[in-house]
């Protein structure tokens, strides 16, 4: 496929997509209008969606790196020139086999986020996290904080069997939550993301102000590639590839149909394909 971008298999950060010219779905209308919200966020998606991507991409916007978005829909929109403390959350990296271990892995992805803004955060009273975190909010101006969590419900499934485990670890996450929302002053953004239904984990992340916009119509291609942004961005790749299988495009088309499962989200009918069985579907042809 000479003359077209290359694909982005296996990556979901959105700096090295654009850095490395690989080609991109531009959402960041979508982007903008969620990165304008004072309201914490959540969506919840399956896997192979998109989710890190899209917490990639509110990353770089809120870190200032202005210049990456260049000629996406956003550049024009967005007129804020701050550069925000974007702390960036992975849960699943908590994943552990014993409480403690969880509180330890916690407590090592903040201090990597502290690390990473060269800010020290002084050694809290206890081995919490939320008392972590509260020793570096404290030292916080006005909307100057983001925070982003990717995989926000990763930390309860190791601990399905081990109920007084898995209590330790909800009144742990609940805590942590309560911070925030207590310094809500200081932060700028909230979003969250993960697989589960908000209803499913609601009452263990004890966060109620959490605009869910999982089946919000307004947002239900944010993540995923409607038949429409099949047609205009990967059209010339499925043009090259039923070349090559002596087939024409609408063939083509229906064998993508069949391999690669659409969703819906939300009441409207408008289904989107997993990005990544897109992008295997073509990896596969070539």
């Amino acid at each position: 496929m000479q003359d077209l971008p290359m694909l982005p298999f296996g990556v979901s950060d959105f700096t090295k997509i654009i850095s490395n010219n690989l080609l991109y779905v531009d959402k960041t209308d979508l982007v903008y209008k969620l990165a304008s919200q004072f309201a914490p966020i959540v969506l919840s998606r399956p896997r192979r969606f998109g989710k890190s991507l899209l917490v990639s991409t509110f990353e770089a916007l809120f870190n200032g790196q202005k210049e990456l978005f260049k000629g996406l829909k956003i550049y024009d929109l967005w007129q804020d020139d701050n550069k925000y403390k974007v702390l960036r959350l992975d849960f699943s990296e908590t994943i552990a086999n014993t409480y403690e271990q969880f509180v330890e892995n916690f407590n090592q992805i903040l201090k990597s986020n502290f690390d990473k803004l060269g800010i020290e955060v002084s050694k809290p009273r206890t081995n919490l996290p939320e008392d972590y975190f509260c020793n570096f909010i404290n030292n916080c101006n006005e909307c100057e904080v983001v925070l982003l969590i990717d995989n926000y419900d990763a930390p309860y499934k190791g601990f399905l069997e081990q109920q007084l485990e898995f209590q330790k670890v909800e009144y742990t996450i609940s805590s942590f939550f309560r911070l925030v929302k207590s310094h809500d002053a200081q932060i700028r953004f909230v979003f969250l993301t993960g697989c589960l239904d908000l209803d499913t984990t609601f009452e263990f992340l004890d966060y109620n102000c959490l605009m869910d916009i999982s089946s919000n119509d307004a947002y239900r291609s944010i993540l995923g590639i409607t038949d429409e942004e099949l047609n205009l961005y990967f059209k010339d790749y499925l043009i090259e590839a039923s070349k090559k299988l002596n087939t024409n495009v609408d063939n083509l088309k229906q064998q993508l149909k069949i391999e690669c499962e659409q969703k819906s989200f939300g009441d409207t009918k408008l289904f989107v394909y997993s990005p990544v069985s897109i992008l295997n579907f073509l990896k596969k042809l070539q």
